[in-house]
């Protein structure tokens, strides 16, 4: 993808998260807003290689969309993958930095 791409996805994923952050603005919990905004951020910007292009990469959500529904023999798997595998990490760092910040406190 071109740089104007990459800043399409980017301001997407603002928007997403500012969006999102509104809506849950009444919550207490603390982990659970920072947990939306990163994974938010985390699901837009996540790259992945293009299937048959090996130097193109693109968002991962995209490509996994794009393989599941439009491909006759799409194989959304590695995409998919690595979304999920990042979501994860992001999860466990977000996780173990609020109960981290919270021990700091006390």
């Amino acid at each position: 993808m071109t740089i104007l791409a990459w800043v399409v996805v980017f301001s997407a994923a603002v928007g997403a998260t500012l969006l999102l952050n509104k809506l849950i603005r009444f919550s207490d919990d603390g982990l659970l807003k920072k947990l939306i905004c990163f994974l938010t951020f985390t699901f837009f910007l996540t790259p992945a290689p293009v299937p048959l292009y090996a130097e193109s990469w693109a968002p991962a959500f995209v490509i996994a969309v794009f393989e599941f529904f439009f491909q006759a023999q799409g194989s959304p798997s590695e995409s998919a993958g690595i979304l999920l595998a990042s979501l994860v990490v992001v999860s466990a760092i977000v996780s173990a930095m609020h109960i981290w910040g919270r021990k700091r406190k006390i």
